[in-house]
């Protein structure tokens, strides 16, 4: 059921980002520029390396609920196809929570687009903590700062390979530098 909505989200972001990139098209299908703001084109580039750090909250629920705060740490590379919206971007990183009291790795794609300084993004992942494997979802929201730094929040659902039913629900914010 939750990959069902994975795709379907991921689908409906790509249909809207095209439509969005023919809204900033300008009379001659060069960039759309206007005087009075002195916007021309997309006002920031995604592409490049980036560091992000977050904070949150993990909620465990199945056969074991419980709650508890975690951070990460993600290195990953971002690209943002040339005249257009659509940015991908694939990434690695550690976690720790204050209620499994280990550290976790994992990695995965984001497939995300660009509405102006904005980028909306799902992401399909894996995780691995304490010998036990996860398949992560979701989605979340970066804003472009400035020409390098970046702030936004992410929901994550990571459904853990164990006996029974355990999954994971994250929601962190997060800080991050473009190289």
């Amino acid at each position: 059921m939750h990959i069902k909505l994975l795709i379907a989200s991921i689908v409906a972001m790509a249909a809207c980002a095209t439509g969005a990139s023919a809204a900033d098209l300008g009379a001659n299908g060069g960039p759309y520029k206007d005087d009075t703001v002195g916007y021309t084109g997309a006002p920031s580039n995604w592409t490049g390396f980036r560091a992000m750090a977050g904070l949150g909250l993990n909620v465990f629920s199945g056969d074991a609920s419980d709650r508890g705060v975690i951070g990460n740490i993600d290195l990953g590379y971002s690209y943002q196809f040339p005249n257009s919206p659509m940015v991908v971007a694939a990434y690695g990183e550690a976690n720790y929570g204050d209620v499994e009291k280990k550290v976790g790795f994992g990695g995965g794609l984001e497939l995300g687009a660009t509405f102006g300084n904005a980028k909306p993004y799902a992401l399909l992942g894996y995780e691995h903590i304490n010998d036990v494997d996860g398949i992560a979802y979701g989605g979340g929201v970066d804003f472009m700062l400035s020409h390098r730094w970046v702030a936004g929040v992410q929901w994550r659902r990571v459904e853990w390979d164990v006996p029974g039913d355990l999954a994971e629900d994250r929601v962190t914010t997060r800080v991050g530098y473009k190289f």
